[in-house]
Order: C-alpha cells, then sequence, then structure tokens
C-alpha cells in the first residue's frame, strides 16, 4: 500500500510524510481493534514461537 501511493506521487519530500503518517496511522488503528476486540487485520499473519531448546 505505502509503496503504491509513494510511486504515485510526485517524488517531494511532503508527499513522502504525508504518507508515512497515513501508514502509522493505519498501524494504530490496526493495533487498537486486535487489542480491543481481537480483530486481526486483513492480510496479517502470526509467526510461531521458537523453542529455546
Amino acid at each position: 500500500w505505502f509503496a503504491e501511493k509513494t510511486n504515485s506521487q510526485a517524488p517531494n519530500k511532503r508527499g513522502r510524510r504525508v504518507a508515512i503518517v497515513a501508514v502509522a496511522r493505519r498501524l494504530a488503528i490496526a493495533l487498537w481493534r486486535y487489542i480491543e476486540h481481537g480483530v486481526v487485520p486483513e492480510g496479517a499473519q502470526f509467526k510461531e514461537a521458537k523453542s529455546s531448546s
């Protein structure tokens, strides 16, 4: 999503910063939904925990 948005815009610092804030906002909302309601974001994959044996 980020690469799609940043590649389509003219290369400028402001546009890139706006895109970074948008990604941060999306991540914050996804984290809040997961913590409060247990909703896993679409496309998310959990990694298996490694055993220390």
